[in-house]
């Protein structure tokens, strides 16, 4: 169910939906999390709408950010550590570097 509304919106940069997919970056599910990955592609480039939509609202709300990298740590450890040995291959995880990447590079830029 998750994932089937994570679909109609993950294309949206409207404010409303961003913090929807955040939380879901800090789900269980990989296939929710592979999806995010995939669509969110632009979000590491610099100056892409979709880094500047995130980093506005990241910047915004670090401690949810902090939570959601917390929760992505955790459920690596539990369901995935065995496919992906290395955290930082973990696609929750380079999606929180790219979060945190993007929030930063708006707070040092305001």
């Amino acid at each position: 169910m998750r994932q089937h509304h994570l679909a109609q919106i993950i294309g949206s940069l409207e404010p409303w939906a961003l913090p929807y997919v955040v939380h879901l970056v800090g789900e269980y599910v990989l296939e929710i999390v592979a999806d995010i990955d995939s669509a969110l592609g632009d979000l590491g480039t610099p100056g892409s709408p979709t880094h500047q939509a995130y980093g506005r609202f990241l910047a915004d709300n670090p401690r949810f950010l902090a939570l959601i990298q917390q929760r992505v740590a955790s459920y690596w450890a539990c369901h995935h550590r065995r496919d992906f040995p290395r955290l930082a291959d973990y696609p929750g995880h380079r999606l929180v570097a790219a979060m945190r990447a993007a929030g930063d590079f708006i707070t040092h830029d305001r």
